[in-house]
């Protein structure tokens, strides 16, 4: 059974716990995404790789080119790195044995939507280039119509470690500054398989709250939700363990997850070790919202652990 966080009934914040009930035919399951470039910004290649997924875009994007060090950074800046697919640019998706064309017709049918994100502190500006070790996720989503028909919205998601690589310049006029020139990822293999532990906890909603500022992805605001988690089972429950979204309406998604963008399937971790009987308090979600009309928020939870969710009562 799918786990309840809450069913918004007014736009201020009040929630109310329910049975999930019947649930709607699952989207695709996420694609893991194990290996990444980029290269040659503005002329050179954008490139992702997964199980049964690949996604080649020749030319990256510098929109809007302030981010990211594309018109330089001085040294000792903590700098966002966020590279993404474009709407603009042609590329070729291939996902089971199927190609797809990405991008403005008439050559695409289907899109990339977001990519990869780190963060960085640069050192001081010295003359030619560095690689400096960060650790990425890379969270996006292939909308397409497979032959089926039917058009689906496949999560991609992968966090592991990549080099992204500065070249230094040295104007005539102003302070020296570091471009960003390229990135590598690969992913980090898990210790263990994440299993389902729906039957081997329990989440309880402590409190609700609602802040009107608008956010990135959340024009009408954030809701908040303060929540316990307990395990419910006799066995230990090894971590990371995670909630992930199994429904969201609204168009709405969960700021604060770790892993994804925010949407179905997208995770976040509350505890990494979770004795039986034991509890997490506040465990705290944030929900940026497009709107401020009711929605539906349910998750699953998963661990790395010695009992799966048939396993318990």
């Amino acid at each position: 059974m799918r786990l309840t966080i809450a069913v918004v009934t007014a736009c201020v914040g009040l929630a109310a716990a329910v049975d999930a009930g019947a649930q709607e035919s699952p989207p695709p399951a996420p694609v893991q995404i194990t290996s990444g470039e980029v290269t040659g910004l503005g002329g050179g290649r954008f490139t992702v790789a997964g199980a049964n997924f690949s996604f080649t875009q020749p030319g990256v994007p510098i929109d809007p080119p302030d981010r990211s060090c594309r018109r330089g950074c001085p040294g000792g800046r903590f700098e966002d790195v966020s590279i993404v697919g474009s709407d603009f640019i042609n590329g070729t998706v291939v996902y089971n044995g199927v190609t797809y064309g990405t991008g403005p017709g008439p050559l695409g049918n289907s899109l990339v939507i977001g990519g990869f994100r780190g963060a960085v502190t640069l050192p001081p500006v010295s003359p030619g280039t560095i690689g400096i070790p960060v650790q990425l996720t890379f969270a996006a989503e292939f909308w397409h119509t497979p032959p089926a028909g039917v058009f689906e919205r496949t999560p991609l998601v992968g966090s592991g470690t990549g080099v992204v690589v500065f070249t230094a310049v040295f104007p005539e006029v102003g302070e020296p500054l570091w471009f960003l020139t390229g990135l590598q990822y690969r992913i980090t293999p898990p210790v263990c398989p994440a299993k389902p532990i729906n039957d081997a906890v329990s989440v309880s909603v402590n409190s609700t709250s609602f802040d009107p500022t608008p956010v990135p992805g959340g024009p009408a605001g954030t809701f908040f939700i303060d929540a316990t988690l307990t395990n419910t089972s006799a066995q230990t429950l090894e971590g990371p363990i995670k909630l992930v979204v199994g429904k969201l309406t609204g168009s709405n998604r969960l700021l604060s997850a770790t892993e994804g963008a925010g949407g179905v399937w997208s995770k976040q971790i509350v505890a990494q070790t979770l004795a039986p009987g034991a509890t997490v308090q506040h465990v705290s979600m944030a929900v940026s919202l497009a709107t401020r009309n009711p929605f539906e928020f349910f998750v699953d939870a998963e661990a790395c652990a010695s009992v799966d969710s048939g396993d318990t009562d």
